[in-house]
């Protein structure tokens, strides 16, 4: 399971999203080339807090969750 897949899971397992949310980030991520915490983001099924928390757990620096800052593997828009 790549990085990204791991980003949704820890959402997943937290409760913090549900499968047909995540499916449809995937989707958007897809089709916008978005990374997926950003179309989670832009479809208000996140906050940027709740990202960062999200990533925290998996070792991921915060700042690197947001627009326009460094490298982020977690948010690499989904691959078709």
């Amino acid at each position: 399971m790549g990085l990204r897949g791991l980003l949704g899971q820890i959402l997943l397992d937290a409760g913090i999203i549900g499968q047909e949310t995540l499916d449809a980030a995937l989707g958007r991520s897809a089709r916008t080339e978005e990374r997926l915490g950003e179309a989670l983001v832009a479809m208000r099924a996140v906050s940027d807090d709740v990202l960062r928390s999200g990533a925290a757990l998996h070792g991921d620096p915060a700042p690197s969750l947001l627009p326009n800052s460094a490298h982020s593997p977690l948010l690499e828009p989904a691959r078709a």
